[in-house]
């Protein structure tokens, strides 16, 4: 099986700690047969290709290298709320993101896309799962369920990456039990990484 990991915080090397838990999810999913090639953003000092612990990485850009602040900071909800040059930033984000992705897609032989965290990812997915009929499944991670309560639009947005996912997982029940409230009669299954 192959599986296109789309995230905003994916290991920038080996030993960063930074996205770390996906990145060892890569790792040991990779250990059971299952090839993963993940997108992520570009930041400071990072190559557009590369392989960390293993799991090649193609890196996008999204903005002149000094606006690009919105990944790896934690960060990137302060931003977008409370700055134009934040919110400016997450629609290139959006865009771009969608298009690398769909050029790994065109390029490569997906059996599934997972997002990790439904926003920005997820709606990314959904994106690329309406133009390519590809399956996603969504992994919240628990930033982003918060941003579907407290973001103009956000409830309807996570209730539409609910709908158009093949699976949705939480890490925790608490954060499972959150999102079927925001999209009823969607089940969450809990998978703790």
């Amino acid at each position: 099986m192959r599986v296109l990991f789309l995230a905003h915080a994916y290991p920038r090397h080996d030993a960063d700690p930074v996205g770390s838990f996906v990145g060892n999810l890569a790792v040991a999913l990779r250990a059971r047969g299952v090839d993963v090639t993940v997108s992520a953003p570009s930041a400071a000092g990072l190559a557009p290709f590369e392989h960390v612990n293993g799991i090649p990485v193609h890196r996008f850009r999204y903005a002149p290298e000094r606006h690009e602040t919105l990944a790896y900071t934690g960060t990137m909800g302060a931003q977008v709320r409370d700055t134009v040059s934040g919110k400016v930033a997450m629609l290139s984000y959006l865009v771009s993101a969608y298009r690398a992705a769909g050029a790994l897609v065109r390029r490569e032989r997906f059996d599934l896309v997972h997002a990790h965290w439904w926003f920005p990812a997820g709606l990314v997915a959904s994106a690329i799962g309406r133009t390519t009929s590809l399956p996603f499944v969504t992994t919240l991670h628990g930033s982003d369920l918060r941003l579907a309560t407290t973001f103009p639009f956000g409830r309807g947005l996570f209730a539409r990456v609910a709908r158009e996912g093949c699976a949705m997982t939480a890490v925790s029940a608490w954060l499972a039990r959150g999102a079927e409230e925001m999209a009823p009669g969607h089940e969450v299954t809990v998978a703790p990484m």
